[in-house]
Parts: structure tokens; sequence; C-alpha cells
């Protein structure tokens, strides 16, 4: 399955209420407390074929197509079911590196009304667990909550029992990615070589995150997306700016993951819903018009 087919301006958008699905309007504000934990499930590919899980069928319907108002509300959404639907809604990731449990609920909610959709935690933060737990039970399916820094297997089976969706490591491990898959959950591993790429899609890997992105410039993401299969995901990761997101996006990138120019531990809500619209308006202003 092809990656989406929409333009690019229609991601980190909004769903206006009542477009095809019949279900009343809410607020993504008011109801995202209410949500319950929810784990997507996900089959292991058979093997590679070029394709990823990312763009595997979805079970339930896609999110339907709207008009981004830039206030990230989740009305109407359609739970996405493959990560390629939680990229086609915003295909920014935030990393909240050194986040406490006690701040997940309001970095969360402000993260979400500016429009992101994913979250990571990497879990050399302070008791990561417990605020992938939080975050997950505070915000279910209106986030795509996971774990950053997944080195091992066991880190794995911990993710997913604190309710964890996405998986995120910054090597290549095979045991890693099975482990990931296995459980259901979504595996997005770093990787720098084709040697890497290619054995991380291999092992069942749903996107690829070109790190450190420093090391990495856009001439070299050029030319590894010349051999990487196009369905494949690819998010560079380490150092990115709104202003440094154009030439990496010339170069083939599909989305990016975003540290400490979004967040960085003690950073109040205020500041990081500042920067998450700073973010997402680049990102807007980088995109073709329509029609082109």
């Amino acid at each position: 399955m092809n990656l989406p087919t929409t333009s690019p301006a229609t991601t980190c958008r909004a769903f206006s209420s009542g477009t095809n699905s019949g279900q009343p309007r809410a607020n993504a504000r008011s109801t995202s407390w209410a949500l319950t934990r929810s784990r997507n499930a996900m089959s292991t590919p058979a093997g590679f074929s070029g394709a990823t899980a990312a763009s595997s069928t979805p079970t339930r319907p896609r999110p339907d197509s709207g008009t981004w108002s830039g206030r990230g509300r989740a009305s109407d959404l359609r739970l996405p079911m493959t990560l390629q639907d939680w990229l086609d809604t915003c295909p920014l990731v935030a990393i909240l590196r050194g986040i406490t449990p006690d701040e997940v609920q309001e970095i969360g909610a402000v993260l979400l009304d500016a429009g992101f959709r994913i979250v990571e935690v990497p879990l050399n933060s302070p008791d990561p667990l417990e605020s992938i737990t939080r975050l997950s039970r505070l915000f279910g399916e209106s986030l795509l909550v996971g774990a950053g820094t997944v080195l091992d297997t066991g880190q794995v089976a911990q993710v997913a029992a604190a309710g964890g969706r996405l998986v995120v490591s910054p090597h290549s491990a095979p045991e890693v990615i099975a482990a990931t898959r296995a459980a259901g959950l979504f595996s997005i591993p770093g990787f720098a070589t084709p040697t890497e790429g290619f054995g991380a899609l291999a092992a069942g890997a749903d996107a690829l995150k070109l790190f450190p992105a420093e090391a990495c410039p856009p001439p070299v993401l050029k030319a590894l997306r010349a051999v990487l299969p196009t369905r494949v995901p690819v998010l560079p990761v380490g150092s990115i700016s709104p202003d440094s997101m154009g030439p990496y996006l010339a170069a083939g990138a599909n989305g990016f993951g975003l540290g400490s120019a979004l967040y960085r531990s003690g950073m109040d809500a205020r500041q990081v819903g500042q920067n998450a619209r700073a973010f997402l308006s680049a990102w807007r202003a980088l995109q073709p018009a329509p029609g082109h």
C-alpha cells in the first residue's frame, strides 16, 4: 500500500464534526480525560516485501478528510489503526525527554490542542513508565503514546504493560523490533545506513528514525531515499528546528521527531504550546499549495 495519496498540506489537521461519521461533536480537551486506555492490534508481517506495517490495511475507517483549524480538535476523529494513519494526522512526534509524571497532563493537553497526535517518553526520563501510563489513561485514543530510548526486549514488555503503543529506539536491533511487533506495538528503530535500514525493515519496522540527524544532513537522507522503498516513512531526529525541516523535507523526509526545541526538562506548558504551534506553522508553510 502506498504512502498517503492526499496532499501533505492536509496533515496535522483537525476534523470537523459530522464528517461522514454521524457522531456528536466533542472537544478534545473536555473529553480526553475520560478516554480509556486502548491498544491497537496489529498482525506481524509474514516477510519484508518493500512495504511496511505502517501501510497495512486498517481495521477501522481511516480519519475523514477535514480542514486544519490550527486548534488541534479531535472532533469525530475516527481512531487510526496503523502508524501511517497517525502520521497522516500529524507527522511530527513530540519527544518528552525528562518529563515527570506530574507534568504529563498539562503538557499532553497543550500538545493535543496544538495538533500533535504522537508522543514519546524516552525511558531515560524520571519514572517514564508512570508517565506513559498516565498519558495513555488521560488521552486514550486521541494520542498515540509510546516510549523512546528502548534498548532491549525487557523494556518492550514494560512499555506494553504501561499502556504504550509505540516503541522508538536509537538503534536497529532485530530482536527489539520483533518483540515490539509481537506485543502489538508500532516500531520505529533508529538507522543511519542502508544496512541498518533494510535490516530493520526485514525485522518488521513500521517506519525508520534517521538518527542522529546532525550526522545525517539532507544530502545523506536524499542518498538513502534513493535506495529505500518509497513506502517507508523516514523521520529525521536530532536537533530539528522549525527552520531545519525544509531541507530534510525536500530530501525525502516524511515527518520529524522533535526534542529540546519543542520540550526540555522543566519547560512550562505555555512555552511548550508556543513551540508546538511554531513547529506546526512551519510545517504548514512548507506544504505545496492545493492543486500543485
